[in-house]
């Protein structure tokens, strides 16, 4: 068990200070507690500086550098934040910033607060889409190819939207054009659908 006062994230490497770890046995009894200045993690291994080795029944023992082996990685810290679903609307700027100021990446949940402002406009292209589709008059016949199409161009749609959200957290495009530019170009079509409709 690890407990640190600071975390943060410069050049790659993860660092930490006022460390506290808690080494325990296989029936949860503690075995020895180290209090350290400083850790890093470096090649899946903790270096604390300045560190004192407590023991129960001994006396602390002299400030050293100690490192122990960990399976813990700077990915595998990242993946343990709030995920972006779990946050609300109004939260996710501060998190966002107090990401950004430790040194973490952010995407993830720049990407969805994005993604939520862009939401009502992308609503407003898929009513539009609907619209464009279902407007010809039933009596002209083809109501079967009609609804295929609107069907079709809402899936269209839909697959645009979440691969544009894949290339954003994966970094490739930023977050506000990955959230942004699917539902816009949308709009654009679908107006141009209704003004093609509306000129017969």
């Amino acid at each position: 068990i690890i407990h640190a006062r600071d975390v943060s994230l410069r050049r790659g490497t993860l660092s930490a200070d006022e460390v506290s770890v808690f080494r325990l046995g296989p029936d949860d009894r503690l075995l020895e507690r180290i209090e350290a200045r400083r850790a890093r993690l470096v090649r899946s291994a903790w270096v604390l500086d300045d560190a004192r080795s407590i023991a129960p029944d001994h006396l602390p023992g002299a400030p050293q550098t100690m490192d122990f082996s960990t399976d813990l990685t700077v990915a595998r810290v990242q993946e343990s934040f709030a995920s972006p679903d779990t946050l609300s609307f109004w939260a996710l700027p501060g998190f966002i910033a107090l990401l950004e100021h430790s040194g973490f990446s952010a995407i993830r949940h720049r990407l969805h607060f994005q993604a939520l402002l862009a939401l009502p406009l992308l609503a407003g292209t898929m009513a539009l889409v609907a619209a464009g589709f279902s407007m010809r008059p039933a009596r002209r016949g083809g109501v079967a190819q009609m609804i295929g199409s609107g069907v079709a161009a809402g899936f269209a749609l839909f697959v645009v939207s979440k691969v544009a959200e894949q290339f954003g957290d994966s970094g490739a495009l930023p977050a506000v054009l990955a959230a942004w530019a699917p539902a816009a170009a949308g709009l654009m079509l679908a107006v141009a659908l209704l003004l093609h409709l509306e000129d017969g």
